[in-house]
């Protein structure tokens, strides 16, 4: 439960943080009730693509269990994976909290995954090193946003859905 008052917001941007998230309609319900009727909401999710299989994170949980070497990433505690969405299966499920989708469009080629996976590889499995692998993350969020804005209808890795709750 989010620690805001019913209708705190007028806009909310979620991104890339439901692909995480053990119960997708809980998280979903939980940004409706924080958002104003009338608020706008935009979500940032991973398609369930043809580039899904670049995706660093299921990568190197492969990877680590694969070699028995290497922690899992932490930042998929909650599910083991990264989750990715079907774009019909998003809006639904944001639909069905009693938000009205306005646009739903696919972007990304997936390529900065390929840095994050080596960045994972090197620095959580050859030599463990958070703080250089925080740096690596920075320059590959970078990339991952330029990467991001190159509109891919139907196929690109994420999926940025615009909504308003009724």
């Amino acid at each position: 439960m989010l620690p805001f008052p019913d209708s705190m917001f007028t806009s909310i941007v979620c991104l890339d943080a439901l692909a995480f998230v053990r119960d997708d309609a809980a998280a979903i319900n939980e940004l409706a009730r924080v958002l104003a009727p009338g608020g706008t909401l935009e979500i940032r999710v991973p398609n369930q693509g043809p580039t899904a299989g670049l995706d660093a994170f299921n990568l190197f949980r492969y990877f680590s269990d694969g070699t028995r070497r290497g922690e899992r990433p932490s930042e998929t505690d909650e599910l083991g994976w990264r989750r990715h969405f079907r774009k019909c299966e998003i809006a639904e499920l944001i639909e069905s909290a009693g938000f009205r989708v306005t646009a739903n469009r696919t972007s990304g080629t997936g390529l900065p995954e390929l840095g994050h996976f080596a960045a994972m590889v090197g620095f959580r499995w050859l030599r463990s090193s958070e703080e250089h692998y925080q740096r690596a993350v920075a320059v590959i969020e970078r990339v991952r946003e330029v990467d991001n804005r190159i509109p891919i209808p139907g196929f690109g890795f994420s999926q940025t859905i615009l909504a308003v709750r009724e």
